[in-house]
């Protein structure tokens, strides 16, 4: 068997020792058949940690949910991701924040270097959580993606903290500073060439993050493609689906401008 010490995929095995031994160490088990979850994860990594002793990684081409893991620039941890590899490719996606966004973007250059992927091609996705995750994507690195599709979740801090039932946000001015860097409406200009699917609930609360993303794009003369799911609450209702993915599809086959 060879030494994979040094091995390029050496994370992919890493990740799940990782994520037992941080479970354990700050006691993160919460149920007793999370023990049995943890085995399994533990005889994956060992089954992996043994194909690349042989020289093989069937992960690498596995279709369906593929979990894959990187070395962090930040720290030096290895981090995992989650792919879903639909059975067609061939070999020819946390509210991400600031460390958060250097995560995604680390996992997509890794994901770069083990599939073929069009960089033309590449759209950003999300909803609630995700939604909030896809907003900051698409505003900061706008020119990254061939659309963007943020479905709720939030866009900037001081209405969304009111909308929360939050007390006032206190408003010092190094607070004012920092939340210029998670609200997305400060930088909604960027996304004049960069077509944007919003989605929202009509009874969801969440609708607030599209609605903000709506008023500082209209303040610039900018337009906003704003898909709403009639008598929704916090869901992606069937219909507004069909509309969104006609609509990313079509962005996706043009390609980034």
């Amino acid at each position: 068997m060879k030494p994979i010490r040094k091995h390029p995929l050496l994370p992919d095995v890493e990740i799940f020792y990782k994520g037992r031994h941080d479970a354990l160490k700050h006691q993160e088990f919460q149920k007793p058949n999370e023990l049995n979850f943890a085995k399994a994860q533990l005889k994956e990594g060992l089954a992996r940690a043994k194909a690349l002793q042989n020289g093989k990684a069937p992960w690498t081409k596995k279709a369906g949910l593929v979990v894959r893991g990187f070395r962090s620039e930040i720290d030096g941890s290895v981090q995992p991701y989650g792919l879903v590899i639909p059975k067609s490719y061939a070999r020819f996606s946390n509210a991400n924040k600031f460390a958060g966004e250097i995560d995604c973007l680390e996992a997509l250059a890794h994901a770069k270097k083990n599939y073929r992927i069009d960089d033309d091609r590449i759209a950003v996705r999300g909803f609630s959580m995700g939604g909030a995750a896809c907003w900051q994507f698409a505003v900061h690195y706008a020119d990254q993606w061939c659309v963007a599709n943020p479905g709720a979740g939030f866009s900037e801090t001081e209405e969304f903290l009111k909308m929360c039932g939050g007390k006032e946000p206190a408003a010092l001015p190094f607070q004012r500073t920092l939340w210029h860097l998670y609200d997305c409406t400060d930088y909604a200009a960027n996304l004049t060439n960069l077509p944007t699917v919003a989605y929202s609930g009509e009874i969801d609360q969440q609708k607030q993050a599209a609605d903000m993303m709506e008023s500082a794009l209209k303040k610039r003369g900018l337009p906003l493609t704003h898909i709403i799911g009639p008598k929704t609450a916090h869901k992606i209702e069937a219909g507004a689906k069909e509309q969104i993915s006609k609509l990313v599809d079509a962005a996706a086959k043009s390609g980034r401008q």
